[in-house]
C-alpha cells in the first residue's frame, strides 16, 4: 500500500514541501533530498539576491557584453519570455523597461538561436537591462524538483512552495484517484493532477499592483486569481497577469496557449457566497486541463488551502 510521506526545506527564502505516495520509506526520502537539492541548484542560479546568480549577473549587463548560461537559467528566461509575450506584456521578467518617458533608457536582452547565450543590446552608456525571474522563480524550482522526483520512479506527489503560493501535482494519491484535492478557500477546491495551480490576490500584494506595460496599478482587478497550467512556472506567470487583464483578455489568451484556465474571486468578504469565475482554455497534450478545472464545493473542514 502506498503511504504519502511529507519533507519540507527551506529554499528562496521560503518554505518547499513535498509529499511522496511510495510504499518505500527510504526512497521516498532520498527522492525528496534529491529535489530539494534541485531547489538550491535552481536558487543559486535564479536568485538575485545573490551577487553571483547568473540573473543578478545578467541583470547587471551592459551593451555589448554577452553571458553563456546555465541550461536551467536558459529554460527558465525562456519560459518567461514566452509568458512576457503570451500576455502582451502583463506579465514582464525585465520590469526595469517600465519607465516614464524620458526616463534614461535600458539596455535589453536577447538570446542567440540556440537559447544559451545572451546577448546585451542597446545605446552606448545605457543603464543595465535589469532581470527579474522571482515571479516564476519557485514555480520554475517545482518543475525541476519534479523531474528529480520522476527520476527516482515517483509517479504519485505533491509539490508545494511558498506557503501553497504555487503548487504542482504528479499523479494522484491512492486514497483520492482523481486527483489531489486542493482548497481553493474554505468554500471551494479543485481536484489536480499532472498540472500546477498557482495564486495571486490583494490580500498579499495590497491594492497597487503595478502593471508593467503602464507603470500605474492596476484598475478593475479581482481580490484574488488562480491560474491552471501543467507547468508551475506558468501558472506562476498567468497567476500575476490575471490580476491586470480584463476578462476578454485573460479568455484570449487561454484561447491562445493549450491546457490553462484561470479562476477568478471578485468577493473574498466573509461570508460571500458568490462563485468563481471560471475561464478555460483548450486541451493540452496530456488531456484537456481547461475542463479539468472542476471548482467543487467543499463540505467540512479545509485541506490544502491555496
Amino acid at each position: 500500500m502506498s503511504i504519502v510521506h511529507r519533507f519540507r526545506d527551506e529554499a528562496m527564502a521560503t518554505v518547499f514541501e513535498v509529499r511522496v505516495g511510495h510504499a518505500d520509506a527510504l526512497l521516498a526520502r532520498h527522492a525528496a533530498d534529491a529535489a530539494f537539492a534541485a531547489a538550491h541548484l535552481v536558487e543559486g542560479l535564479l536568485s538575485r539576491f545573490l551577487e553571483t546568480s547568473e540573473v543578478a549577473r545578467l541583470g547587471r549587463m551592459r551593451a555589448g557584453e554577452a553571458l553563456r548560461m546555465h541550461p536551467l537559467t536558459a529554460e527558465c528566461l525562456a519560459v518567461a519570455l514566452e509568458c512576457a509575450e503570451l500576455t502582451g506584456g502583463a506579465f514582464d521578467p525585465a520590469p526595469g523597461r517600465m519607465r516614464a518617458a524620458g526616463a534614461e533608457e535600458r539596455a535589453t536582452l536577447a538570446l542567440d538561436a540556440a537559447g544559451l547565450v545572451v546577448f546585451c543590446d542597446g545605446p552606448a552608456g545605457s543603464r543595465p537591462a535589469g532581470l527579474d525571474l522571482g515571479a516564476i522563480g519557485k514555480g520554475f524550482a517545482l518543475d525541476v524538483m519534479a523531474r528529480e522526483l520522476r527520476e527516482w520512479d515517483v509517479e504519485a506527489a505533491l509539490l508545494r512552495a511558498g506557503g501553497g503560493s504555487s503548487i504542482l501535482a504528479m499523479g494522484a494519491p491512492q486514497s483520492e484517484p482523481d486527483g489531489w484535492r486542493i482548497s481553493l478557500s474554505c468554500k471551494q477546491f479543485v481536484l489536480l493532477q499532472g498540472a500546477a495551480i498557482s495564486t495571486s490576490g490583494k490580500a498579499v500584494k495590497g491594492d497597487h499592483i503595478l502593471d508593467p506595460r503602464t507603470g500605474r496599478p492596476a484598475a478593475g482587478s479581482p481580490a484574488r486569481a488562480w491560474a491552471l497550467a501543467e507547468s508551475a512556472a506558468v501558472s506562476d506567470a498567468l497567476s500575476t497577469a490575471w490580476m491586470l487583464l480584463d476578462i476578454s483578455e485573460i479568455e484570449e489568451v487561454c484561447e491562445r496557449r493549450p491546457g490553462i484556465a484561470a479562476a477568478l474571486e471578485w468577493d473574498d468578504s466573509p461570508g460571500s457566497e458568490a462563485p468563481l469565475q471560471v475561464v478555460c482554455g483548450r486541451g493540452g497534450g496530456s488531456g484537456d486541463i481547461g475542463a479539468a478545472f472542476r471548482v467543487g464545493t467543499l463540505k467540512g473542514e479545509c485541506d490544502e488551502t491555496l
